[in-house]
C-alpha cells in the first residue's frame, strides 16, 4: 500500500525480508513454523531507503518471494528472495561450477542439500550443477539499484523466480530464472517487443501490452 504522503506499507509471510521489513523488526510475530509475519501493516523499509536520495515510488510490484519499485530516478529498486537473480544481485560472473566432493557424493546418493528458501547467505545449489552466492535474510529486504543498459525504468512486474522490467523506449528486459541457461543472467533484452506500455510476469508465463 503505498502512502498519499511518500512511503509503503506491507504485511504478509516476511522470509527473505519480501516485505521490505527486516525479519527482526519489532512488529513481526512467528508461526508455529518460526516464519517471519507481518499481521499488521508495516512502514517498509525498503520503500524508504529506496527514496532516501530524493527519488519518489512511481510504481510498485509483487512476486512471489520478491518485489519491487520503480523510482522516479529512473531504477527497479528489487529486494526479497534472491535465490534464482530475481533480485539482480546475482550475476553469471558469480556463478560457479559446484565442485565439492561430499555434494557430488550425496547428489549420488539422493540427497538434497538445497537451502530452496534462499536466505542463509550460502550457496545454493540450482540442481544442475551450479551454485549461486545468495544474502543473508537479515540483508535480504534492503533493495537493490537494477537499470538495464543504463536506459530509465519505466515499469516493473516481478514473477515467480524472475522479473520483467520496461524501459521509456517501450523495450523489455528480463533477469532471474528465465531459463537454466540464463539464471542469474545480467539484464537481457527481450527480442520482438517494442513500444511496450505494460508488463505482466506470472510463475510460467508473461504478458506484454503494445
Amino acid at each position: 500500500m503505498r502512502l498519499r504522503g511518500g512511503g509503503v506499507l506491507a504485511c504478509g509471510f516476511n522470509r527473505n525480508g519480501r516485505c521490505g521489513v527486516p525479519e527482526e523488526d519489532p512488529a513481526t510475530t512467528r508461526s508455529e513454523d518460526d516464519d517471519p509475519l507481518l499481521l499488521r501493516p508495516t512502514r517498509c523499509a525498503a520503500a524508504d531507503q529506496a527514496c532516501a536520495g530524493g527519488a519518489t515510488i512511481v510504481a510498485m510490484a509483487a512476486g512471489s518471494g520478491h518485489a519491487g519499485f520503480v523510482c522516479s530516478d529512473g531504477t527497479a529498486r528489487l529486494f526479497g528472495r534472491n535465490d534464482r537473480g530475481q533480485c539482480g544481485r546475482s550475476t553469471r560472473r558469480r556463478w560457479r561450477p559446484a565442485a565439492s566432493e561430499a555434494a557430488a557424493a550425496a547428489a549420488e546418493q539422493g540427497e538434497d542439500d538445497d537451502d530452496d528458501d534462499g536466505g542463509d547467505g550460502d550457496d545454493d545449489d540450482d540442481g544442475d550443477g551450479f551454485v549461486v552466492r545468495v544474502d543473508s535474510a537479515s540483508d535480504a529486504w534492503r533493495p537493490v539499484a537494477v537499470r538495464p543498459r543504463s536506459l530509465e525504468c519505466a515499469g516493473l512486474d516481478c514473477g515467480g523466480y524472475h522479473t520483467l522490467a520496461r524501459t521509456v523506449d517501450g523495450r523489455v528486459w528480463q533477469w532471474g530464472d528465465v531459463t537454466a541457461a540464463q539464471r542469474g543472467a545480467p539484464p537481457h533484452r527481450v527480442e520482438g517487443l517494442a513500444r511496450i506500455v505494460q508488463v505482466v510476469a506470472g510463475t510460467t508465463v508473461n504478458a506484454a501490452v503494445d
